[in-house]
């Protein structure tokens, strides 16, 4: 933005000399036709440039600024709903993968009825406890992978 301001600022001087010389067109002996400040050699017409663009060009350019702008705006708003929804997920995904920690905390935990006694007269930890820890793992990882997914805008 500051790059094309100063381009402006820099453009303004040679534009407003431009604007305000006279403009001969010369036409030679051989035919060739020169633009020139000064009258040429040979026949020399006065030529009136145009001292900027029209009243209706200005309109056209100012109704296409308008649009470019509410165009921007719009993108801007939804790049800034995406950017919220996406905050929004992250965090929900974050809870989720906190709660899905605690539970296989808690499933790892050893429990009296997660033991059952042997004929020997020794105790072994149920089938059941290693089953309940493999599911939490499984679920912890699926809200890794969903909290991945949030984080990558998916």
């Amino acid at each position: 933005m500051m790059k094309c301001l100063l381009f402006c600022l820099l453009l303004l001087p040679v534009l407003s000399v431009a604007n305000a010389e006279t403009v001969y067109r010369s036409v030679d002996e051989s035919g060739q036709v020169t633009y020139s400040d000064t009258p040429g050699k040979g026949r020399s017409d006065v030529v009136k440039m145009p001292s900027g663009p029209s009243t209706a060009s200005k309109q056209e350019a100012q109704v296409r600024e308008k649009a470019i702008r509410n165009a921007a705006d719009k993108a801007g708003r939804q790049r800034q709903s995406l950017n919220q929804q996406r905050a929004a997920n992250v965090s929900e995904a974050e809870q989720a993968l906190q709660a899905a920690e605690a539970r296989l905390d808690d499933a790892k935990i050893l429990r009296d009825e997660d033991r059952q006694s042997t004929a020997g007269g020794g105790r072994r930890i149920r089938p059941e406890y290693f089953e309940r820890i493999k599911q939490e793992e499984a679920a912890v990882e699926a809200a890794r992978k969903k909290l991945q997914q949030a984080r990558n805008g998916r």
